[in-house]
């Protein structure tokens, strides 16, 4: 009825249906639910052809259908098949809303991205949750989409523990993984003009933030008392069995390769392709100003250091 009615006849669509799709999805996100989960799935499958019929139409009724699917998208992880069934089905949903409303969906923006950055069930439907990251590039205008990404990667970096298990840095690590790889997707389809209106020293500031992290997590892992010979196979995750491909575009930035688990060696190479995708919209001297304060970001104390010692006495 929706598919061939929706367009024609939306007031019943939009008073009937998509309340009760929603009361019904916020029922299975609270636990509270008395019906199979087949009855959500399906709720999921009729809103998403109503946004296909109705598109911006429908944004009158964002505040009703978006909570509850972003409740049961970020619920539904390790409560067996038909938990990982309903969290797909909500995941499409919302990426069939994403591409529809994308410039009008800032009120959700940050919890979108948390989403993608800490989804529970990442690791058995990877690619539906990279699907999600890169509906919102496509969908959400820069503008608005970068501002939250730096703020979430912030509050991320101000998140990681100063000192704990190396094991404990992954989930930490990943987070910033996927906000570096929303940072080159950005890049890399923006135009010069947009990356020098939007602050290329804030820009600048955030991509050496981000790259901080695996010295952060090294540093962090040894301090809590952690061996050294298990920062190269848990901090960095290196594989000497697993050839690498240097990462030379955007196009071949896959979450599968690169977000799958936290990793401070992938985090350098999605945080350098950033950085790449930034600099090639900047002229040259603002390129060569941005690599001077990455050079003196990662020589750190060193001048100091090495002028003291040149003071002292053989």
């Amino acid at each position: 009825l929706c598919r061939f009615g929706a367009r024609s006849s939306p007031k019943p669509v939009l008073k009937f249906c998509v309340p009760a799709a929603a009361e019904c999805l916020a029922g299975f996100a609270a636990g509270s639910a008395t019906t199979g989960a087949g009855v959500a799935v399906a709720c999921c499958q009729t809103l998403r052809i109503i946004v296909g019929q109705l598109g911006r139409g429908l944004l009158e009724k964002l505040a009703t259908i978006l909570p509850p699917l972003l409740d049961l998208a970020g619920a539904s992880g390790g409560r067996g098949r038909d938990a990982e069934e309903l969290g797909g089905a909500a995941l499409e949903s919302l990426r069939a809303l994403v591409r529809a409303v994308g410039p009008f969906i800032s009120p959700y923006l940050q919890k979108l991205l948390t989403l993608t950055v800490e989804d529970a069930l990442a690791h058995l439907r990877l690619a539906l949750v990279e699907g999600l990251a890169r509906d919102l590039v496509a969908s959400v205008p820069p503008r608005l989409l970068l501002p939250a990404v730096q703020a979430g990667a912030s509050a991320a970096l101000q998140a990681f523990p100063a000192s704990a298990a190396c094991a404990e840095y992954g989930s930490h690590l990943l987070r910033l993984q996927r906000f570096a790889s929303y940072e080159a997707w950005i890049f890399s389809e923006a135009t010069p003009e947009f990356v020098a209106s939007s602050g290329d020293a804030a820009a600048m500031a955030g991509i050496l933030a981000l790259i901080s992290g695996g010295s952060r997590a090294a540093v962090g892992a040894l301090g809590a008392g952690g061996a050294l010979e298990d920062v190269p196979s848990v901090v960095l995750r290196r594989d000497p069995t697993r050839p690498s491909a240097p990462l030379e575009s955007a196009e071949r930035l896959v979450w599968d390769a690169f977000c799958a688990e936290g990793s401070a060696l992938h985090l350098n190479e999605v945080t350098a392709l950033a950085f790449s995708s930034f600099a090639l919209r900047l002229d040259i001297g603002a390129v060569r100003s941005h690599v001077e304060k990455a050079m003196s970001w990662a020589r750190c104390s060193q001048p100091a250091l090495l002028a003291e010692q040149s003071t002292r006495r053989a």
